[in-house]
């Protein structure tokens, strides 16, 4: 005789506008339980389209036990494969050495928080960010997690920036894009993105690459607008210090959401490319 088992696989959330995958698994447990014919499978993905459904894999052994197992595309995660990028000391500061990136960027100018500009380019980048994720998952059988927003931030006057004269700072942000991605992908993302979305900055993103080389870094944690008195100690200090000089823009990662971290509590890294003093 064979028993009749039953079970149910709940598997999280696959991503947006999907809640739930459920698998059900019904089979006999019994001497011939390695034929296929008596294991059946029903599968139940409200929300789920085909392309986003991961993929099941049935098997059995010589010893008549079924296998059920559950696969999914492996998520290439930046932040891990480049570490060293996104992690420094809080309060202190590393030197190191990064290598060419290209990005998704939009040029600006005013305060970010108060000029209408700036809130279009971050909501451009993210729109045209995940198109490009999702067109690389479906064609390319590739998956990531969309790299943090950027920013390189600077003014005519050095010192309007470390004493926060936010009116008259100029930025270039930007989301990274992944380096097994080609033009042609990068550029079809953000014409598809800008065909959904009525945003004027959809017109300024540009795929750039961004070579800083020799940097120094370090983590804030804390508030944007207090920022600068480790900006103050990198450049006045640590870097003549170390007998170097500034050599390129101000460059920041946001490793937190500022709408759902409180705002003494958001991760900052603080890069400022250097050069030889002499």
């Amino acid at each position: 005789m064979s028993e009749c088992i039953e079970r149910r696989f709940i598997a999280p959330s696959l991503g947006r506008g999907v809640s739930s995958l459920t698998f059900q698994l019904v089979w006999r447990v019994g001497q011939h339980c390695h034929r296929r014919k008596h294991l059946m499978l029903s599968m139940n993905a409200e929300g789920c389209s085909t392309s986003n459904s991961r993929k099941l894999a049935i098997a059995s052994d010589h010893r008549s036990r079924c296998l059920f197992s559950v696969t999914e595309m492996k998520k290439i995660d930046v932040k891990r494969e480049l570490k060293d990028l996104y992690r420094a000391p809080v309060g202190d500061f590393i030197l190191l050495d990064v290598p060419p990136l290209r990005y998704f960027m939009v040029d600006g100018h005013g305060d970010p928080n108060t000029e209408p500009s700036y809130r279009a380019a971050v909501e451009a980048l993210y729109a045209a960010s995940y198109t490009l994720k999702f067109s690389s998952k479906n064609n390319l059988n590739k998956d990531y997690v969309v790299p943090p927003l950027e920013g390189l931030w600077w003014a005519e006057n050095p010192e309007d920036f470390i004493s926060r004269k936010k009116d008259r700072w100029s930025w270039t942000m930007m989301i990274m894009v992944p380096a097994f991605i080609d033009k042609n992908a990068a550029e079809a993302a953000i014409s598809a993105a800008r065909a959904k979305r009525n945003n004027p900055a959809f017109g300024l993103i540009r795929l750039s690459s961004l070579e800083e080389a020799r940097v120094v870094q370090t983590l804030h944690i804390g508030s944007y607008d207090a920022e600068g008195p480790i900006l103050k100690r990198m450049h006045e200090e640590f870097i003549p210090s170390r007998a170097l000089a500034l050599s390129g823009i101000h460059h920041e990662i946001y490793l937190s959401d500022p709408r759902r971290v409180a705002s003494d509590k958001l991760r900052t890294i603080l890069r400022q490319p250097v050069r030889p003093s002499k």
